[in-house]
């Protein structure tokens, strides 16, 4: 069983005392659960970012050339 929780990232500040008196099934759970809300902020966020493309892409236009810029300095 130690293994198990070895394996779990405590990524949280959890103390190791509760993570270990967690069922297992529920930690994986817990876990499943953390990375479907980090991929669902992250669909979200590119979802807004082409919202916004679409929605002013001049000023997108603007921030990409001036990116590409700094780009160039930093090389100089």
């Amino acid at each position: 069983m130690d293994h198990h929780h070895r394996s779990v990232r405590n990524s949280d500040n959890i103390p190791d005392i509760f993570i270990q008196a967690l069922p297992y099934n529920y930690i994986v759970a817990l876990n499943r659960s953390r990375i479907a809300l980090n991929l669902f902020s992250q669909a979200r966020r590119l979802y807004l970012i082409s919202f916004s493309l679409r929605r002013f892409p001049e000023a997108w236009a603007n921030t990409h050339q001036a990116m590409l810029q700094v780009q160039l300095d930093q090389k100089v």
